[in-house]
């Protein structure tokens, strides 16, 4: 009975908010009628303020999972080098329409200013932040980074101010939906949109205009990185072209990776491409450079 008993504990604190060392797992950052959203924090062993990359999961908007970072090593060996690293939920779009993935994204930003526990906001240094992301985590991290003056995607609790990112790293995500879908456009890719925006993108102009990077970009917009793949089937290659183009119309500094015959996180050149120890030193490169 006394191992059953300790076993039952055991499961109950696996499965609410702590600490384990310097990694916090699943507190809540944020209700909403859908669900609670959580963050992870995994935090340098050093006891100083850090600066911190926030990490917004891909997944076409209805998928993805804070903690999945087996295929983010990247993402995690940031740690070694003395970032923060922050995962967290958003809420899928079979949950909730857009902006409110946006909401989520900023509501995460301001709780770590205002809200995060003591033990938590003395070892983070927020006045340099990254966020990156991939396919949909990157159009929601540019929108994070770039939309400090949009109050259409900042959450409530923010009131009337964003923490301001030093940097920001989008591979392969959405720059503007308007005009995304075409005759050739599949099935799939129709339904992924027209889910995000609750139908067809024609009927809701105001939610595709909310969910475009290129029209808040400002003196405010953090230095980018774009990375992706000319052969993109899913999203193509020439909305991250546009974005590095309207950074440039802006005098803002901006760097496009291209991945030669890259495919939507795939493929490339060998050695080269995604997935290649060239790509993941040349992100964490870039982020470094940020957060100095």
């Amino acid at each position: 009975m006394t191992i059953v008993r300790l076993a039952l504990a055991l499961l109950l604190f696996a499965s609410g908010p702590g600490w384990a060392g310097d990694t916090l797992l699943d507190q809540v950052f944020a209700k909403r009628p859908e669900r609670n959203l959580m963050l992870n924090a995994y935090l340098p062993a050093s006891k100083e303020p850090a600066p911190v990359l926030l990490y917004v999961y891909g997944g076409s908007y209805i998928s993805g999972d804070r903690n999945v970072l087996s295929e983010q090593g990247a993402v995690i060996g940031l740690r070694q080098h003395g970032v923060a690293v922050i995962t967290f939920d958003y809420r899928y779009s079979s949950e909730a329409v857009f902006p409110a993935q946006a909401h989520d994204v900023t509501a995460a930003m301001c709780w770590l200013r205002d809200s995060a526990p003591p033990e938590l906001q003395q070892r983070l240094n927020l006045k340099k932040l990254v966020l990156w992301g991939h396919s949909a985590g990157g159009h929601l991290a540019m929108l994070g980074a770039v939309g400090a003056h949009s109050p259409e995607i900042m959450d409530p609790s923010c009131g009337d101010e964003l923490p301001a990112a030093t940097g920001v790293v989008s591979y392969f995500g959405v720059s503007d939906f308007d005009g995304i879908l075409n005759a050739r456009s599949t099935d799939a890719a129709r339904n992924i949109v027209e889910q995000l925006f609750g139908g067809p993108l024609e009927q809701h102009p105001d939610r595709v205009q909310q969910a475009s990077v290129l029209n808040k970009l400002g003196s405010h917009s953090p230095p980018a990185l774009l990375v992706h793949g000319d052969a993109d089937p899913r999203v193509p290659y020439q909305q991250s072209v546009q974005l590095m183009k309207a950074y440039r119309a802006n005098r803002l500094p901006v760097t496009l990776m291209t991945i030669p015959g890259g495919m939507h996180g795939r493929g490339g050149p060998p050695g080269q491409g995604f997935g290649s120890r060239v790509l993941a030193d040349h992100t964490r490169d870039f982020i470094l450079r940020q957060l100095e």
